[in-house]
């Protein structure tokens, strides 16, 4: 009797321990935390995350960024000072010498174009007109090289502290436009001379 009960109760026992065991198994195990816990890329197990990119961060500013030579090209036409020191008397060979009294009033204006030089532009009949460029630092005198019957009601537009000079004349029934680069010693194109005709007769409105 005594052993009956014995191997009843081992047999209970052992019921016991097989229902725990089912019950083990039956738990779900969340595989991919344990897969996100040991890859190096955290991102890699969730779609809403975004991998980190390699490119190079925005300009903060927003602003357009200049390369070498557009930027070499705009300090091209600046100059770096406005010349203060004694003025050189103008020389003048013998065709300038013409037009003496009219340069020398215009140097003792001052500097007026390119940091360190003077334009001054002179008449020669109705609508025709030139231009003399003086150095104030050297006495230096050149032609600008504008100007003439060819180029009748030239118009020059130009800055103490710039090196362009901007110019426009009227050329039959068209009106022309032109920018140059002073180099310090003759114009430099910069771009191509730009014509436009004429509205009512006039120049003033046109290319507007």
């Amino acid at each position: 009797m005594e052993f009956r009960l014995q191997l009843a109760s081992c047999f209970a026992t052992c019921l016991l321990l097989v229902a725990c065991d089912q019950k083990q198994e039956a738990a779900p195990v969340d595989t991919t935390l344990a897969t996100a816990s040991t890859t190096n890329e955290p991102w890699a197990t969730y779609d809403s995350y975004a991998a980190p990119s390699d490119a190079a961060p925005a300009d903060q500013n927003g602003g357009e960024q200049l390369d070498g030579a557009a930027l070499n090209a705009q300090l091209a036409t600046q100059v770096m000072r406005i010349y203060e020191g004694p003025r050189a008397a103008p020389i003048l060979d013998d065709d300038e010498r013409a037009y003496r009294t009219r340069i020398l009033q215009a140097a003792a204006e001052g500097v007026n174009f390119a940091g360190a030089s003077t334009v001054v532009q002179i008449g020669c009949g109705s609508g025709c007109s030139f231009a003399y460029v003086i150095n104030q630092e050297t006495g230096d005198v050149r032609p600008l090289g504008l100007g003439g019957e060819e180029q009748m009601y030239l118009t020059l537009m130009f800055e103490a502290d710039q090196r362009v000079l901007e110019a426009s004349w009227e050329n039959g029934d068209q009106c022309i436009r032109a920018s140059y680069l002073w180099n310090d010693r003759t114009l430099d194109p910069l771009d191509q001379e730009q014509a436009y005709a004429k509205v009512d007769g006039s120049c003033d409105q046109a290319g507007a």
